[in-house]
């Protein structure tokens, strides 16, 4: 990768700001737009139950009657 382009595989999330040590090929950009398309649908729900990053939704809970409504209301 050419050294002047480093900078362009930098993305930010709520969590912090992350940089590509290897840029996958063919998926530049996707998954940011999939996760900015993610936190987007399901934003009033962001921390209070699920946490989006790249293309992992992860959905949490201390009861397992919460979890199960909250897996329906992500799906």
């Amino acid at each position: 990768m050419d050294p002047k382009l480093k900078n362009l595989t930098i993305f930010w999330t709520r969590y912090g700001t992350y940089k590509y040590k290897v840029l996958p090929f063919r998926l530049t950009n996707r998954l940011a737009i999939y996760q900015q398309y993610i936190n987007n649908v399901l934003f009033n729900y962001l921390d209070d139950f699920y946490i989006a990053y790249l293309n992992n939704i992860i959905i949490y809970s201390k009861n397992k009657l919460k979890y199960k409504k909250y897996i329906y209301k992500v799906l």
